[in-house]
C-alpha cells in the first residue's frame, strides 16, 4: 500500500489525521492496550505487532489495524523503522 492509498483507507475507516513516527532500533514495548483503534503503514524497517494469539513482521508498504483495547505490545528490528499511523475513537 502507498501512502496515499493508506491516507484514503484511513479516511474511509473514519480515522484522523495520519502521522509519521520513527521507531529507533532494537526497541521492545511491554504488552499494553490503547482506548483509540490504530492504523498503521510501515515505510521503513521492520515492524512487529504482537498479539496475545499471534505475531506479524511488516515491511514497508504493508498495513495493519489494531482495535481499541486490544492487548499487543510492537518491536523494531535492527534498523528501527518508520510507521505512518492513524487513530479513530472506540
Amino acid at each position: 500500500m502507498t501512502e496515499d492509498e493508506f491516507q484514503t483507507q484511513a479516511t474511509k475507516r473514519g480515522y484522523g489525521e495520519v502521522t509519521s513516527k520513527v521507531h529507533q532500533p532494537d526497541v521492545v514495548n511491554d504488552f499494553h492496550t490503547h482506548p483509540f483503534s490504530a492504523m498503521l503503514l510501515v515505510t521503513d524497517g521492520h515492524f512487529t505487532v504482537t498479539l496475545e494469539e499471534s505475531s506479524r513482521v511488516f515491511g514497508p508498504g504493508e498495513w495493519c489495524e489494531v482495535p481499541a483495547g486490544t492487548k499487543h505490545f510492537e518491536k523494531t528490528d535492527n534498523d528501527g523503522a518508520t510507521v505512518l499511523f492513524a487513530t479513530k475513537a472506540a
